[in-house]
C-alpha cells in the first residue's frame, strides 16, 4: 500500500503540472489535469483493492511485498487486476491511462520556450519512474514461490471481485470515451491525438516496464549493481530526498518555536495583562474611590465647600 500511496503522490504531481502548464499557456479551461484525475481514480482504486485482497487473504492490515510474493500462482484474478492497473498507470495503450497521460505530456509543450521543455522533460522522467516502480511491484509480488504468508493468498470472493471487475473494465475502456467527451463537458476543446507525442509517451512507459523486468525479474543487471553505480542517489531517494527531514526541522525549529512564543505572549500579555489586567484595574480603582462615597450629606457638603475655597484661592493667586 505504501508503494501505491507514493505512486499517487507522483500522479498528483503530474496533474498539478498539467494544470499549471495550462495556466501558464493562458488556457481558460484546462482539461488534461482533470482528465488524468478521473482515469487515475479508476486504475488506482483497482490497485488499492488488489492490495486489499492480498492483505485480506493473509489476515493482515499491512505487509511487505515479500510477504505476498507468489500472487500469480495463488490469485490469478488479483494478478490480472494488478497487471492492468500497473500498465494503465504506465500510460500504455489502449488502457485509460494512455489517453490522459498523453494530454498531460502535451500540456507543457503549450507553454513553449525553455520552461516548457523543462516541464516536458520532468513529466517524461516522472512517467518513466512511475512505470519502473509499478513494474518493480509486479515483478516482486507476482512471480516466484509463495512464502509462509503467501500460502494463504487466494482470489477474492464475489463481494470483492465484482467491484474489482467494474474498475478493471473502466481502467481498460474508459479512456477513449472520456478523451472525446470530457473536453466539451468541461468547456475545453476537443481531443486530438498527437502521434509523435503518443509514441514517445508509450515508449517511455514501456521502457520503465522493461527496466523493471530486467532489474527485478531477470536481475540483469541487479538492482544492487545499479544502486552502487548511481552513488549517493539511491540513499537520497530512500531518505525521500530529505524532504521529510526538512519539514520536521521546519516544524521543530520554526513552527513550534513561534507557537511557544505566541502562547507565552497570549498568556502573559493578552490574557494576564490585557483581559485580567483590565478587570483588576477596575477592582483596585473601586477600592481606592470607595471611601469617597459615604452616602452622608454633610460629607458631600464639606467636600463642596472645600472645593469652593480651593477654587477661590486659585483664582486669587492667578489674578
Amino acid at each position: 500500500k505504501r508503494v501505491l500511496a507514493y505512486s499517487t503522490v507522483s500522479q498528483l504531481g503530474l496533474m498539478m503540472l498539467a494544470l499549471g502548464a495550462a495556466g501558464l499557456a493562458g488556457e481558460r479551461d484546462p482539461v488534461s489535469g482533470i482528465f488524468h484525475l478521473v482515469t487515475h481514480g479508476y486504475f488506482k482504486a483497482l490497485l488499492f483493492l488488489t492490495a486489499g485482497v492480498a492483505l485480506h487473504a493473509i489476515g493482515k492490515h499491512a505487509a511487505t511485498m515479500e510477504e505476498v510474493r507468489g500472487l500469480g500462482e495463488k490469485a490469478p484474478f488479483a494478478t490480472l487486476s494488478l497487471a492492468v492497473g500497473a500498465v494503465a498507470l504506465g500510460g500504455v495503450p489502449p488502457l485509460s491511462g494512455f489517453f490522459s497521460k498523453e494530454e498531460v505530456l502535451a500540456a507543457p509543450l503549450s507553454v513553449g520556450g525553455a520552461l516548457g521543455v523543462a516541464l516536458f522533460t520532468a513529466a517524461l522522467a516522472a512517467s518513466f519512474l512511475s512505470s519502473l516502480y509499478m513494474a518493480r511491484l509486479f515483478f516482486v509480488v507476482v512471480p516466484g514461490k509463495p512464502g509462509p504468508e503467501g500460502q494463504h493468498l487466494h482470489d477474492p470472493p464475489p463481494a470483492m471481485s465484482l467491484p474489482m471487475t467494474v474498475l478493471l473494465l473502466l481502467a481498460i475502456g474508459v479512456g477513449l470515451p472520456l478523451a472525446f467527451g470530457i473536453g466539451p463537458f468541461l468547456g475545453g476543446g476537443e481531443y486530438h491525438l498527437e502521434p509523435v507525442l503518443a509514441l514517445l509517451g508509450t515508449a517511455v512507459g514501456l521502457a520503465g516496464i522493461v527496466a523493471g523486468w530486467a532489474l527485478y525479474s531477470l536481475r540483469k543487471p541487479s538492482a544492487e549493481k545499479v544502486a552502487a553505480y548511481l552513488g549517493p542517489l539511491p540513499r537520497w531517494a530512500q531518505e525521500g530526498f530529505f524532504f521529510d527531514r526538512a519539514y520536521q526541522a521546519a516544524i521543530d525549529r520554526v513552527a513550534l518555536v513561534a507557537a511557544r512564543f505566541l502562547m507565552s505572549f497570549d498568556r502573559r500579555v493578552v490574557n494576564d495583562l490585557g483581559v485580567d489586567g483590565t478587570g483588576k484595574t477596575a477592582v483596585v480603582t473601586g477600592r481606592v474611590l470607595r471611601p469617597v462615597q459615604t452616602g452622608k450629606a454633610y460629607n458631600y457638603a464639606l467636600a463642596i465647600v472645600a472645593g469652593l475655597v480651593l477654587l477661590t484661592v486659585v483664582a486669587l493667586f492667578l489674578r
